[in-house]
C-alpha cells in the first residue's frame, strides 16, 4: 500500500498483478471476474513494460477517467517540460499536454483525443488509450470493478513497447516519476483534492 492508498503491482507481465488467465479475465483482489479489452490483452503480449496500481473510490468511470487525465497541477506541468528536454537530447520532438483541461470536457470516446492519449476503447467497466511516438508506444488502460470497502476498484496499468534504445533509456529515467505521477492522477481521479 502506498500513501493516499494506491497498491502497487509492477511486473513484466501483467499476469502476476492481474492474474491474467487464457480467458482474459483478472480475479485478484476484486471480488468479481473483470473482463480484459481485446486491444489491452494483444498489448500485454508482447510488452517490454507492464505495471498496474490500484485504488477504490465511490466515483463512476468516465468521471474518474477525466478527473485523473484533467489533473496538471504545477509539479507535474514542470515535471512535462523535463520530458519535453530529454526527448530532445535523445533526438525526440513531443508536446506537452494543453493546460487547463475541464474535467467534464476531457474526451473519453474511441477515436478522440485525451490530454496525449487517444482513446482505443471505451466500456462500462474499461477504458484504454495510446500514445504512440518514435522512441515508444505506451497504452493506459483503466478497469473497474466491485470494490470491497468502496464502490469501485480501479486498476490502472501502463503497456510499454520500446521501438529503439532510446525508449528504453528515456523509460528508464521517467520510470520513478511515472509511478509518483500515476498515483496523484489517481487519488484525484477518486476525489482526493
Amino acid at each position: 500500500m502506498t500513501p493516499g492508498g494506491a497498491q502497487r503491482s509492477r511486473t513484466r507481465s501483467l499476469a502476476a498483478p492481474l492474474a491474467l488467465s487464457a480467458e482474459g479475465k483478472t480475479t485478484v483482489n476484486t471480488p468479481l471476474p473483470v473482463r480484459l479489452p481485446p486491444q489491452l490483452l494483444q498489448a500485454v503480449a508482447s510488452a517490454d513494460h507492464t505495471d498496474a496500481l490500484t485504488t477504490e473510490s465511490d466515483v463512476d468511470l468516465l468521471p474518474f477517467i477525466q478527473r485523473m487525465l484533467s489533473f496538471q497541477p504545477g509539479w507535474i506541468q514542470a515535471l512535462y517540460r523535463v520530458r519535453v528536454l530529454v526527448l530532445r537530447v535523445l533526438g525526440h520532438r513531443t508536446g506537452v499536454p494543453p493546460q487547463g483541461a475541464v474535467p467534464e470536457q476531457m474526451p473519453t470516446q474511441p477515436g478522440q483525443r485525451a490530454a496525449f492519449f487517444f482513446v482505443e476503447e471505451a466500456g462500462e467497466t474499461y477504458w484504454t488509450a495510446r500514445a504512440s511516438e518514435a522512441h515508444l508506444t505506451a497504452r493506459l488502460a483503466v478497469l473497474q470493478s466491485p470494490g470491497q470497502t468502496r464502490r469501485h476498484l480501479y486498476r490502472v496499468v501502463t503497456v510499454v513497447h520500446f521501438h529503439s534504445m532510446a525508449g528504453r533509456v528515456y523509460f528508464a529515467l521517467i520510470q520513478p516519476f511515472h509511478f509518483l505521477v500515476v498515483r496523484a492522477m489517481m487519488r484525484h481521479g477518486g476525489g482526493a483534492q
